[in-house]
């Protein structure tokens, strides 16, 4: 008996964030019946973040069970594979957001930058013994049957690709917000805008791809330069007339002309602010400490970028 996991999906039909693990069983034909499998997920540092089950069956399949002779039996499990049956389990693990944040953080750190799961499972499965030889009860008569418990350990990792590709989007890492702010289509923005408001979804793009490969401090710089984007400067001229265009819709929505400048400095405080992520020198030529930026602030200036571009896309996408 011996049990490996194939592959690893998403549950798409889970309301809940779920896996389905394939898993692959490993028999001796009429010799050993499997019928339960369990177990839990284990990360890197030894936490148990899910526990799997088989909740569903993949095909169904009908297992038998013979008594043999004790020279039959050892011929069989002397033959190497080729009394090895198989049977595909998938198994469910429903995970949590403290489990997802917890594989998250830990993949973060792996120089990899892959998941490392590891599974132990018990399975249980039906075992005859043979019609002589096997004595283990107290009236010297084998079993006809018995009922065997093991536990199996097995590793699975999935490179960073793959996470970034097929799985963190659909568990919900760096699309939280994705979720209730959808971003303004560019159909309806007049001509004025659209350079401008193509070159802000590309920056939010390039964050979101920076958060899904955990890099904190690549989704900085894409902040910065959004921030920049959206820093209007009254010294060029072109600029002053988009800052002049959007107060006007500000004030259609009827926002103050204040209310609006606080608006504006607001953006640029927040370009400074990222500014400080990148930047050796502050503005005299001195030299700073340059903060380490952490999961907390790339995913603070992404959420505030998104907010931004809502506020201002539902504007200018009349």
């Amino acid at each position: 008996m011996d049990i490996k996991v194939t592959h690893i999906d998403i549950d798409t039909n889970s309301i809940t964030p779920s896996l389905v693990i394939a898993t692959e069983i490993t028999y001796y034909y009429n010799q050993e019946a499997p019928f339960s499998i369990s177990g839990r997920i284990i990360t890197s540092d030894g936490k148990t973040v899910a526990i799997v089950n088989e909740y569903q069956i993949n095909r169904e399949v009908s297992i038998g069970l013979k008594v043999l002779d004790k020279e039959t039996r050892d011929v069989i499990y002397g033959s190497g594979g080729k009394y090895r049956f198989s049977y595909e389990a998938h198994l469910t693990s429903f995970l949590s957001p403290n489990a997802i944040d917890h594989i998250e953080r830990l993949r973060e750190e792996n120089l990899e930058k892959e998941v490392v799961l590891n599974f132990g499972f018990i399975v249980k499965y039906l075992n005859t013994p043979s019609d002589q030889g096997d004595v283990d009860d107290v009236k010297g008569h084998a079993p006809l049957i018995s009922i065997q418990a093991r536990n199996f350990n097995h590793q699975f990792k999935i490179k960073q690709s793959d996470w970034i590709n097929k799985y963190s989007s659909l568990l919900g890492i760096g699309n939280f917000l994705l979720l209730e702010l959808q971003i303004p289509s560019r159909v309806n923005v007049e001509d004025a805008w659209i350079d401008l408001y193509e070159r802000l979804i590309l920056r939010i793009k390039e964050m979101l791809d920076a958060i899904r490969h955990g890099d904190w401090q690549k989704t900085m710089t894409k902040a910065r330069q959004f921030y920049e984007n959206l820093k209007f400067d009254s010294r060029f001229i072109g600029q002053q007339e988009l800052k002049d265009r959007l107060k006007e819709l500000f004030i259609q929505d009827q926002h103050s002309a204040e209310g609006f400048e606080e608006f504006n400095k607001g953006i640029s405080s927040f370009f400074n602010y990222t500014s400080k992520f990148i930047h050796d020198k502050d503005r005299v030529g001195q030299l700073n400490p340059v903060p380490i930026p952490r999961k907390e602030d790339a995913y603070f200036v992404y959420s505030l970028a998104i907010g931004l571009v809502n506020v201002i896309g539902r504007k200018i996408c009349r």
